[in-house]
């Protein structure tokens, strides 16, 4: 059986519609999605795969999501690993990915995404909203997701079943 775990952490829900699209799209009975919200300590044992990503705010990875990959490192190694990151601000892509996970994760996974992301004005506090219209001109709500990128992720866990490690492609 081969046991895929998709394991994230939302703060207003977006990232929430994100892994629910990566879920469908791998097509699987065998993919169970774990909110670091909801479980913070996750047994992996029982899965071949994990799929680990979560929302960038301000420019630092959603913490239950960092922190469960700190913790989680020496386990996480021995799994097929996906890291993908939710985020906006499209030209720190690379340098939030580096800053939110180890090289050893980074160079374990076989896809490494930024898969988008949104903002939804009804759900964020004046301040959020005004930060965000100040920082990136958006002054209402948008979706970007970025579907080339959670194509390639997928893909990267639908390729084979082992654990061999093949890198499908940075953001």
């Amino acid at each position: 059986m081969n046991q895929t775990a998709i394991i994230f952490a939302t703060r207003k829900g977006g990232t929430r519609r994100i892994v629910q699209k990566l879920k469908d799209a791998i097509d699987t009975e065998n993919v169970d999605l774990i909110d670091l919200k909801e479980n913070t300590d996750p047994d992996l044992a029982p899965y071949q795969a994990v799929i680990l990503g979560g929302p960038v705010y301000a420019g630092k990875l959603f913490p239950p999501v960092y922190d469960f990959a700190v913790a989680h490192e020496q386990s996480l190694m021995n799994k097929k690993l996906g890291l993908f990151l939710c985020g906006m601000n499209e030209p720190e892509f690379d340098a939030q990915m580096e800053r939110s996970f180890s090289e050893n994760l980074r160079n374990r996974a076989v896809s490494r995404q930024i898969l988008g992301g949104e903002f939804d004005f009804s759900k964020l506090n004046w301040i959020e909203r005004f930060l965000i219209k100040r920082i990136t001109g958006i002054k209402k709500t948008t979706q970007k997701y970025r579907q080339d990128c959670i194509d390639k992720l997928v893909d990267a866990f639908k390729v084979n079943d082992t654990m061999e490690k093949s890198v499908v492609n940075e953001s």
